[in-house]
């Protein structure tokens, strides 16, 4: 089994974490800031939404204005 220890320091990185994540085939997404701007959204949570890859790097009311005024 391969683990954090026994790879080599420079090897497990923000892009093999993103690979990982986009390659779920859960739906994944992950937000920044005060007004959760989507950073990354993996397929499986475009196809949630309903929406493409222009809404990464909208905030996410802006990107699921239908979401004003839902209780989540």
């Amino acid at each position: 089994m391969i683990t954090q220890e026994n790879l080599p320091d420079n090897s497990f990185n923000l892009d093999l974490i993103l690979q990982a994540l986009a390659s779920s085939p859960a739906p994944t997404s992950i937000y920044s800031e005060e007004n959760m701007v989507i950073r990354f959204a993996n397929a499986g949570m475009l196809e949630l939404w309903g929406k493409d890859s222009s809404v990464i790097g909208k905030p996410l009311m802006e990107a699921l204005p239908e979401l004003e005024g839902q209780p989540f």
